[in-house]
């Protein structure tokens, strides 16, 4: 659905944005993607749309070796925090194939607010949640925002998203020791 001038504008836009967001991240980081053989990594496909229910522009799934990124190139903003959010994702994929222990679930959950339970659908978000960026004072933040209680993995991208490129926010999220625990 998109013209030649717009893939290509999009297209552009996404590499620049790749760049920038690679940048970032310490000399050699993809690398430790692959195998010993020195087979797999990360794959950057960049696509026209991603087919969901509630306006998905980047994934990221993994086959084998390979941890594929999938990312919309029609959005024209917030293209690096995609791109690190889904970095997060293919890190946690990478982390979770090596040693499915290294991210306890019921320690993660001891740095949630108490009786709370992920939404587990990302349709069914609440955007007045309590406990949120900008809802009350940073020492009772325990999410970025209502997309991060959709899912213990979302929780993680969205936290690592923002502290690779949202300073602004980072700096009022390090004041929640939630956070800082969740971090660490």
């Amino acid at each position: 659905t998109m013209s030649a001038d717009e893939e290509l504008s999009g297209i552009l836009a996404m590499l620049e944005a790749l760049n920038r967001s690679l940048a970032l991240y310490p000399e050699g980081f993809p690398a430790q993607f692959r195998n010993g053989a020195g087979d797999g990594g990360l794959c950057f496909l960049l696509v026209a749309h991603i087919d969901s229910s509630y306006g998905v522009v980047g994934c990221t799934y993994e086959s084998l070796d390979w941890q594929y990124i999938a990312l919309d190139v029609r959005p024209t903003y917030s293209l690096d925090s995609i791109i690190c959010h889904e970095i997060w994702h293919a890190t946690e994929n990478h982390i979770r194939s090596r040693d499915d222990t290294a991210l306890p679930m019921d320690e993660w959950d001891a740095l949630n607010p108490e009786g709370f339970s992920y939404y587990g659908d990302a349709t069914k978000t609440d955007p007045a949640q309590q406990w949120i960026l900008y809802s009350g004072s940073p020492e009772d933040i325990h999410f970025v925002d209502s997309y991060a209680c959709v899912a213990r993995t979302e929780d993680r991208a969205r936290i690592m998203e923002y502290f690779m490129t949202h300073e602004d926010e980072a700096q009022i999220l390090i004041q929640s020791p939630f956070i800082r625990q969740k971090l660490q």
